[in-house]
């Protein structure tokens, strides 16, 4: 699995990284880093033999947006803004929409598209100096992969409109205390961290990650009532597959043995 020069696909067992490799430019988005994430995800997402997947960057930053030398090539092209535009958004959704769970190895700014890219993580590591921060406001310019809708449903509508109508910028800890990040740890034990998580959740059973993620993610999609419902017919539909039982009876032989 190879995604080119602008975005390294690296293969570890049942975990996938994503590496947005464009360090020079703090990992901004061009129409080739697009093309080469979207064609990542659409190759993972049907294959079975992938558990977990990390989106992580090189160099000193995580992402800091789209590309402002091609927005600025094409200011007299709106089609063509458009079209990258679009395709930045499918990407990421691409990325949100993957039935196994994405961990965010994020370090350095975060900021805007980089916050974005977050947005669509299911869990997010950051090193203690990263940035974080929607400076879209500062450079008079409107959101286009999914910030203004992900962002609220992720923290709540104040503090949405908080970050989003200031600008301002977030360490990691304030991010992790309104659940934009999961956990917080120093940037020298950023990879490592992310590594042990990732390979201790490809041990779990796949199937169950999937439905796991599926379930809670419908949840804030759907009237309570119908979640339990959905959660209940998942629950029984597990039982019922082969191997649905082989966690309890692990369970219970070594208890046995104690």
């Amino acid at each position: 699995m190879s995604g080119g020069n602008d975005l390294r696909v690296e293969r570890d067992g049942a975990v996938v990284r994503l590496m947005l490799n464009r360090p020079q430019a703090m990992n901004t988005y061009t129409p080739e880093l697009v093309r080469a994430l979207t064609a990542a995800a659409a190759a993972i997402h049907d294959d079975k033999s992938v558990s977990v997947v990390v989106l992580a960057a090189a160099g000193r930053a995580f992402c800091t947006g789209a590309d402002f030398r091609y927005m600025d090539a094409h200011r007299d092209d709106l089609a063509a803004i458009a079209r990258f535009n679009r395709d930045l958004n499918h990407a990421l959704t691409r990325i949100a929409q993957l039935p196994q769970p994405v961990i965010g190895q994020v370090h350095g700014h975060a900021l805007g598209g980089g916050l974005e890219t977050m947005l669509v993580c299911d869990l997010v590591v950051a090193a203690e100096d990263a940035v974080i921060g929607d400076p879209h406001v500062e450079i008079n310019f409107i959101h286009g992969a999914g910030g203004s809708q992900r962002l609220p449903r992720r923290v709540g509508l104040p503090l949405a409109l908080d970050l989003v109508l200031t600008g301002r910028r977030l360490t990691s800890r304030e991010a992790q205390a309104i659940g934009l990040v999961t956990r917080v740890v120093p940037a020298e034990e950023l990879a490592a961290t992310v590594d042990s998580l990732a390979q201790t959740m490809a041990r779990r059973d796949p199937q169950t990650l999937r439905e796991l993620k599926r379930l809670v993610h419908t949840a804030m999609r759907v009237d309570l009532s119908v979640g339990l419902a959905m959660e209940e017919e998942a629950f029984v539909a597990h039982a019922g597959r082969p191997g649905g039982f082989s966690g309890i009876d692990t369970f219970l032989r070594d208890r046995r043995r104690t």
